[in-house]
């Protein structure tokens, strides 16, 4: 889900390319923050936050701050919930 308010993103089933460990790690969902200039690449096209939907599938590129809440340095749109 996307908090816009907060500019948070809390992701469900998510998983790690690599080994990363935060406090905003709460089993299966994670919370990230993103910046208020971020938008989401869907396939080259930079789309606002706020169009992500529940279900979409996203890989998301963070920078961990030495915060609890890891930053999102980059949002990917890899499967739109709509598009099946």
């Amino acid at each position: 889900s996307v908090d816009t308010a907060r500019r948070t993103i809390e992701l469900e089933s998510a998983t790690w390319a690599s080994g990363f460990n935060s406090g905003a790690n709460t089993g299966s969902r994670v919370i990230v923050s993103y910046g208020s200039n971020a938008s989401v690449d869907v396939s080259g096209r930079m789309h606002p936050v706020s169009g992500l939907e529940r279900g979409d599938v996203i890989e998301v590129q963070v920078r961990d701050g030495n915060t609890s809440t890891p930053l999102a340095e980059r949002i990917v749109l890899v499967r739109d919930v709509n598009s099946r």
